[in-house]
């Protein structure tokens, strides 16, 4: 991809090759990302959030749901993508171990647009 795709939606759920360094490549090359679906990919990690937070802002669904590859610094990466992607309407975090409480605030006070924050099943 080059920085000038304009790829704006992307689902990869379940997608067992998926990496934080797809996140990374995915935030440097698409700015004009505005929904993000990869629930159940395990390798994912902190780092790829923290990219995605800054090299997306467009991003308007993010679906996470049963990430395993987050630790619990999870919630820098989450709290950057809802300080950074303001646009945000649906955040699905079911299922996420290590959610914080920071990062439930950082939703719900960052993301004025933000209608749908599904954390279920999050210990």
């Amino acid at each position: 991809m080059n920085s000038s795709s304009n790829l704006q939606t992307l689902h990869m759920r379940n997608c067992v090759q998926a990496t934080s360094g797809w996140l990374v490549a995915l935030a440097r090359s698409c700015p004009r990302l505005v929904e993000l679906c990869a629930g159940g990919c395990h390798g994912l990690h902190d780092g790829g959030m923290v990219a995605v937070a800054h090299g997306c802002p467009r991003l308007q669904t993010l679906k996470l749901g049963k990430c395993r590859g987050f630790t619990d610094e999870a919630s820098q990466g989450l709290s950057a993508v809802a300080t950074n992607c303001t646009r945000l309407q649906c955040l699905d975090l079911h299922g996420v171990r290590d959610l914080t409480d920071d990062c439930v605030q950082a939703a719900a006070t960052s993301c004025p647009h933000l209608w749908i924050l599904d954390a279920r099943q999050c210990p």
